[in-house]
């Protein structure tokens, strides 16, 4: 009992879902410039003036059109494999495999995540950017990811 007071009180203070829904919108808002901007940029191509660095915003559009919806799919635990397999257990069975999945990819992506945040921060004070027929720099989608 103590346990579930405990999760209920930290899901309370740690809503993060409308800031995972937001990500998933933007990921979507990303899709669909990419889409039209790329659709702009073969048709004007064929008539010899093609959209200048559309390539390059469509690699660092990518970023956020795979990753920021992971955040609302894990809140709503909607991986379809886990889906397959954890349907078959009873709920505190479930509820312990949540635990283990928790505990286990702390220890996993916190030193990834920190890692990644030295590179964007590293990558920021070199103002790294990618070359191209515009250069279009690449620091702020290292901070995105």
């Amino acid at each position: 009992m103590l346990s579930r007071s405990i999760w209920t009180t930290l899901k309370r203070a740690t809503n993060i879902e409308p800031l995972a829904h937001g990500m998933t919108v933007a990921a979507g808002i990303s899709l669909f410039a990419m889409m039209v901007m790329m659709s702009i940029h073969v048709i004007s191509r064929k008539m010899g003036a093609p959209v200048p660095g559309a390539f390059e915003l469509s690699e660092q559009f990518m970023v956020l059109v795979f990753a920021f919806p992971l955040a609302e799919i894990s809140l709503k635990k909607d991986h379809i494999i886990f889906g397959l397999i954890s349907d078959k257990f009873p709920s505190r069975v479930k509820k312990r495999m949540d635990i283990v999945g928790i505990v286990v990819g702390l220890f996993v992506f916190a030193p990834l995540a920190y890692k990644a945040w030295e590179l964007a921060l590293e990558m920021y004070a070199m103002g790294e950017y990618r070359q191209g027929m515009i250069n279009i720099p690449i620091w702020p989608f290292r901070f995105m990811l």
